[in-house]
């Protein structure tokens, strides 16, 4: 089958706020095919150059604008299940209806949430995938690199437009999802390899946790989020933060490789206060700290899959930053002694 086919019939099998959402798969292919030189080197055509640029561009505004109305609804509505102080004694306190888009509203229940996460990761791939083949088959009509530079920008965009690329909320619905079926019907088995082909739609809504690869070079693979690592110390991470660029790090290993290992406070207050010409560690972008996520949803699921290990690093952590407390201390008594004997009127007759 090919593939428009297949993408139209996925599109059919969405419920209400996602059918008739997809990328215009069809309409773009039929304007690639009106290009009038394809035998060219370079399309230089205007219709060709800007009309289907822009549209395309429009397109995956569109399916972005979509894919965070829905997503971050859906995180909201698994944050609305655990009461306020995660006392179960006020479940009134938590809303019980969602909105998404066009007026519609979502039910905030466990199933219901496990279920929009899992269509949320479904839209954010078949969309991925669509893009990335009416690129391909416009540089080969058009024998241009021009859609190949394009789909580069996207995923190196930092500005949030195209979040259902590369964003942390994909790794945020995943991390929901297990903990809403683990919660139903015990331990999931995240070990299932994901589709590795990354161009048939034909098992796109299954229930295995994955989340799109994290750069342009890697996206013909689903990232199983089972296998999530630090890159700077090469475990499970920590406390997870998700920078602009969608790189993922523990907490501290993070604050170290920026130099602020030694400052204490609360994690988002040290995330405000790195400079903006700050590298990434892995990719060594840099102004990717001020949009930076913290993984709320992912650190609770592997908090709960490895207690032993998290244990054993929270009790890492703390020792350090009591010892960082105690060096504080130490130098604001210092300087409170210094202090002791001087008055003002120094400052004026000596």
């Amino acid at each position: 089958m090919k593939f428009g086919k297949q993408l139209a019939q996925l599109e059919e099998s969405f419920p209400a706020p996602w059918r008739g959402t997809m990328l215009k798969y069809a309409p773009l292919k039929d304007r690639i095919k009106k290009c009038s030189h394809p035998e060219s080197e370079t399309c230089k055509k205007d219709d060709c150059d800007h009309g289907f640029f822009r549209e395309l561009e429009d397109e995956v505004d569109r399916i972005n604008r979509l894919f965070e109305t829905i997503a971050s609804a859906t995180l909201q509505a698994n944050r609305s299940l655990s009461p306020p102080g995660g006392c179960p004694c006020f479940p009134f306190l938590g809303k019980k209806k969602i909105k998404l888009s066009n007026g519609m509203t979502m039910e905030a229940t466990p199933e219901m949430v496990a279920q929009y996460s899992r269509l949320c990761i479904d839209y954010a791939r078949a969309n991925a995938i669509a893009l990335r083949k009416i690129i391909k088959k416009h540089d080969k009509h058009c024998h241009s690199r021009k859609g190949k530079d394009l789909l580069v920008k996207l995923w190196t965009d930092q500005t949030g437009r195209f979040s259902f690329l590369h964003s942390p909320l994909l790794i945020e619905l995943a991390a929901v999802e297990i903990t809403a079926l683990e919660s139903r019907e015990g331990p999931v088995e995240v070990a299932t390899p994901c589709n590795r082909t990354g161009s048939d739609l034909s098992s796109t809504p299954t229930p295995t946790p994955c989340v799109e690869a994290s750069t342009p070079q890697a996206d013909k693979s689903y990232m199983k989020i089972e296998d999530l690592r630090c890159p700077i110390c090469l475990d499970i991470p920590f406390k997870p933060i998700s920078l602009a660029c969608s790189h993922i790090f523990c907490e501290d290993c993070l604050f170290k490789s920026c130099g602020k290992g030694r400052t204490l406070g609360t994690t988002r207050a040290i995330l405000n206060t790195i400079s903006h010409g700050a590298q990434c560690p892995e990719c060594r972008q840099t102004d990717v700290f001020a949009k930076s996520v913290i993984l709320s949803e992912t650190t609770k699921m592997l908090q709960a899959r490895h207690p032993d290990y998290w244990a054993e690093r929270a009790a890492e952590v703390e020792r350090y930053q009591q010892e960082l407390r105690q060096i504080y201390e130490k130098k604001k008594e210092n300087a409170m002694r210094g202090l002791r004997g001087f008055h003002p009127s120094y400052l004026i007759y000596s």
